[in-house]
């Protein structure tokens, strides 16, 4: 009956919650431009999907401001726990691993006040 169970369990991570991962992205002043991984995603405020399969790099950039570099990580999901209490059923750890579904993505949410870039020195006298 246990392995049953176990059985029945497995990939749970990736029924639960799929292979990606709603992320949103905002900042102040709003209307920024914003990259995913080098590829252009749109402008702030946003919201986007992202694979869970991997980390990502975001950059959002606005004229007269400097641009503001986030790393969205992959944790491990408490979906995967039982891909891992039946390591021995290979085909659901599989699917997890290679769909990402027993990982989520910190933070979910990318909120950033941008800083004006300092107006240059005035010649000195």
């Amino acid at each position: 009956m246990p392995i049953v169970a176990m059985a029945l369990l497995n990939a749970c991570a990736t029924l639960v919650h799929g292979a990606s991962q709603q992320v949103g992205i905002a900042s102040a002043p709003a209307g920024a431009r914003v990259t995913i991984d080098s590829l252009p995603a749109g402008v702030t405020p946003l919201v986007t999907r992202l694979s869970r399969s991997r980390a990502h790099r975001v950059r959002i950039e606005q004229d007269g401001y400097q641009p503001f570099d986030a790393r969205v990580r992959r944790t491990m999901s408490f979906w995967a726990l039982p891909d891992w209490c039946a390591v021995m059923l290979v085909v659901p750890l599989v699917v997890d691993v290679g769909t990402g579904g027993m990982f989520n993505l910190s933070p979910d949410l990318i909120s950033v006040e941008l800083k004006p870039v300092s107006p240059p020195a005035p010649p000195a006298r």
